[in-house]
C-alpha cells in the first residue's frame, strides 16, 4: 500500500494523533492481549460506513482505505512522470527510447516540415519523428 495509512485520530493534541491503528485486532474474552488495539475501538456511522473511535480524546474518524487512497494518490499524481518516449514498435527490432546522438540503435534523419527532428533506426530503418516543444507556435500581432 505504498506505505500509506490514512487510519489515525486528526486531533493534533491528542496522544495518537499520527499513530495509526492496528491492521487487524483480536476481540473478546479470549483474545490474545497483543493483538488488541488499546489506543482506537472500531464502531459505524452507519450500515457499511465504519469508524474509529479515540480512546484518547474519545474523536470519532471515519476509516478509509488505504489501498484506494494509495490508487488515488497515483493517479492524481500521474502526471508528474515523465512520459515514455517514442520506441520502434516493429518487432524483433531492438527497444530503443528517446532518441539522443550517444544511442547505437538509430541515427539523425533531418527534420519534418514542421521542424521536428526526424531519426532512422539502424536495425529496421523505419523512421520516427519527435516532436519538439514550441515548434509550430507563432505570436498573433
Amino acid at each position: 500500500m505504498a506505505g500509506i495509512d490514512v487510519n489515525f485520530c486528526k486531533n493534533p493534541v491528542c496522544a495518537n494523533y499520527g499513530v495509526p491503528a492496528k491492521s487487524s485486532t483480536s476481540r473478546g474474552r479470549k483474545a490474545d492481549p497483543d493483538m488488541r488495539d488499546t489506543r482506537y475501538r472500531v464502531a459505524a456511522w452507519g450500515k457499511g460506513v465504519p469508524s474509529l473511535i479515540c480512546l484518547a480524546c474519545n474523536e470519532s474518524i471515519p476509516m478509509k482505505s488505504n489501498l484506494g487512497v494509495a490508487e488515488e494518490l497515483e493517479r492524481v499524481t500521474s502526471y508528474l512522470k515523465p512520459a515514455e518516449g517514442p520506441c520502434c514498435r516493429t518487432e524483433g527490432c531492438p527497444p530503443s527510447t528517446v532518441p539522443s546522438p550517444d544511442v547505437a540503435h538509430y541515427v539523425a534523419f533531418g527534420t519534418t516540415a514542421a521542424g521536428s527532428a526526424r531519426y532512422r533506426y539502424r536495425h529496421c530503418g523505419k523512421t520516427l519523428s519527435v516532436a519538439a516543444v514550441g515548434k509550430g507556435q507563432r505570436m498573433r500581432p
